[in-house]
């Protein structure tokens, strides 16, 4: 995993999906990521930001990275640590 230089603590996305959608890849510099028909390549990912607790009856356990793509993209992204699927949750402004 990338962990780049540190970015101001808990930045947040201007734009979250209304769900999140499933990415394909690996948040390693140079590896390509795929998601819904679009497709960018990871130029620094940071973090992992950890959040996990219950809401109601459903536990989760989300490790939230920063990832930078090429073409100037930057998302917020999470891999679920129960499924351990990664997921696109919102795109930085």
């Amino acid at each position: 995993m990338l962990l780049e230089s540190p970015l101001p603590s808990s930045p947040r996305p201007v734009f979250l999906l209304p769900e999140p959608i499933v990415v394909s890849g690996e948040l390693e510099r140079g590896c390509a990521l795929e998601w819904e028909g679009d497709r960018g390549v990871v130029l620094k990912a940071w973090g992992p930001e950890r959040l996990r607790g219950e809401w109601w009856d459903s536990p989760f356990e989300r490790d939230y990275y920063v990832v930078d793509l090429e073409d100037g993209e930057r998302l917020w992204i999470y891999r679920d640590g129960l499924a351990g699927t990664l997921l696109l949750h919102g795109i930085f402004d």
